[in-house]
């Protein structure tokens, strides 16, 4: 049995997790305090359940996905001169190869992004010449430059859009403003030339400067324009597109040319062009819906773009540690705010040595054992430590790992007394001096992971996040 993946399986797959991030509390974070074995050499995510508990462990910030932040995103095909691009076709298979070789309109090449941030599909390539004029007309209407490039612009990438939606290899994709007609006929493609055609039809004395000729199919409405030279079709050009077309052929053969639009619109003076019927062509049909009715699909955007700003002054960013790993985290028991808090804060005020150091380790005695943990962050003016607990690193010498609560000193590289408050600071909610992690640790899908080098935060740095995740 022979089976195939469609391409709208994929980019249904790329719709469903934009719906997913966006329907749903999802978060950007990150993560991994701690150093790796090789720092220059981070490990691949082996994908097991004790990474997921890990990667919880290790949680230091995380940032809301929004509506605007999940985006469908196609290759970054850039409009440069002297290249050959593929022409929009419906029916590219392996024994119909792109001009770029492909075998599928998924992997053609037959869409750029100009200059200015303008998408435009080819739908004619003048016989596969080289593009050497620039697409730059900006409304729904194909077009063709002096080259003989037919192009239409499918929608346009507004420059902010472009600085905060784009990566080094891919573009976002936004609708068409103005669809085109379902069924729509744009090109025919010369598969053969012919021979032996004529400019002076019998009943025509002065010779015809153009043949009209209707498209025939399961649509309606649809004419070409065919102009022969030196006995054979140099062009054919669609003068009325039609609609609702989902099959076509144009017949170039006797009693089915006219001299004019207006004869062909009466159905008089047919002509007939000879040339033993030797000319083949192709009718190119538009994608289902018409252009624009889809454009995730029919640019085949089956990757998804996933953006987020770590600011210095958000709050529960903190300013003054390392981070290793950026993830996605759907779903999270939380409290569902813009960002949250993956550690442990701890109101305390130091009382002896200068400060606590961010990645020195802390201890509290505690009912029945000893707390440890990491530091990550320390908020002097607010006096609140920042901390996390790895039961790999932390766990007491009976093997359990105990939580920092009650009234005894912090004592690490400094001393501090617990501030028995009660309250909200920085948007973190207190309770006797102590204030959880934003979610509920463990809950939520890990449906993104990487790991990086060493990426220190400063007072007054911002990170830019993006993912780009394929189908």
């Amino acid at each position: 049995m022979a089976t195939v993946q469609t391409n709208d399986i994929r980019v249904q797959n790329a719709r469903n997790l934009i719906d997913s991030l966006t329907s749903n509390p999802s978060y950007t974070f990150i993560g991994k305090p701690t150093a790796w074995e090789n720092e220059s050499a981070p490990p691949t995510p082996d994908n097991s359940i004790k990474e997921y508990y890990q990667v919880h462990n290790d949680l230091l910030t995380l940032k809301k996905i929004n509506v605007t932040d999940a985006v469908h995103m196609i290759n970054r095909q850039t409009w440069s001169t002297g290249i050959v691009y593929d022409l929009y076709r419906h029916d590219y298979n392996k024994d119909n190869l792109s001009y770029s070789s492909a075998s599928n309109l998924r992997n053609a090449n037959y869409y750029v992004v100009n200059s200015v941030g303008n998408v435009y599909v080819c739908l004619d390539n003048n016989l596969n010449a080289r593009s050497t004029v620039e697409p730059q007309m900006k409304n729904n209407t194909p077009f063709t430059t002096s080259d003989g490039y037919q192009w239409l612009m499918i929608y346009s990438i507004l420059s902010s859009e472009m600085r905060d939606y784009s990566t080094t290899n891919y573009i976002p994709v936004y609708q068409m403003d103005n669809p085109r007609p379902a069924g729509e006929i744009n090109t025919v493609v010369i598969d053969n030339a012919g021979i032996g055609y004529t400019n002076n039809p019998s009943g025509y004395p002065n010779g015809v400067d153009y043949y009209y000729i209707p498209i025939n199919g399961n649509g309606l409405g649809a004419v070409a324009r065919v102009l022969v030279s030196n006995g054979r079709v140099t062009d054919v050009d669609v003068v009325r597109g039609g609609s609702d077309y989902t099959y076509a052929e144009m017949k170039f053969v006797k009693g089915n040319c006219y001299g004019t639009l207006a004869d062909l619109d009466n159905e008089s003076n047919p002509l007939n062009p000879e040339g033993l019927e030797t000319f083949r062509n192709t009718v190119i049909i538009s994608p289902p819906g018409g252009w624009g009715s889809d454009v995730e699909g029919q640019l085949n955007a089956s990757k998804v773009g996933i953006f987020s700003d770590l600011r210095y002054n958000l709050s529960d960013t903190i300013k003054d540690t390392t981070f290793r790993q950026t993830g996605i985290l759907l779903n999270p028991e939380s409290t569902n705010a813009e960002t949250l808090s993956g550690v442990i804060s701890i109101n305390c005020m130091i009382t002896s040595g200068i400060e606590f150091k961010v990645g020195t380790e802390v201890e509290q005695t505690v009912q029945n054992g000893t707390a440890k943990g990491l530091v990550v962050g320390c908020d002097h003016e607010n006096h609140i430590l920042k901390v996390i607990q790895d039961p790999a690193l932390h766990a007491d010498e009976d093997g359990n790992l105990y939580s920092f609560s009650g009234n005894a000193d912090i004592v690490g590289t400094a001393v501090a007394t617990i501030i028995n408050f009660t309250g909200t600071v920085q948007d973190l909610d207190f309770v006797n001096g102590y204030a959880e992690p934003e979610l509920t640790k463990y809950t939520g899908e890990l449906i993104y992971l990487t790991n990086l080098r060493p990426v220190k935060r400063e007072d007054t740095q911002s990170e830019r996040i993006s993912f780009v995740i394929a189908y």
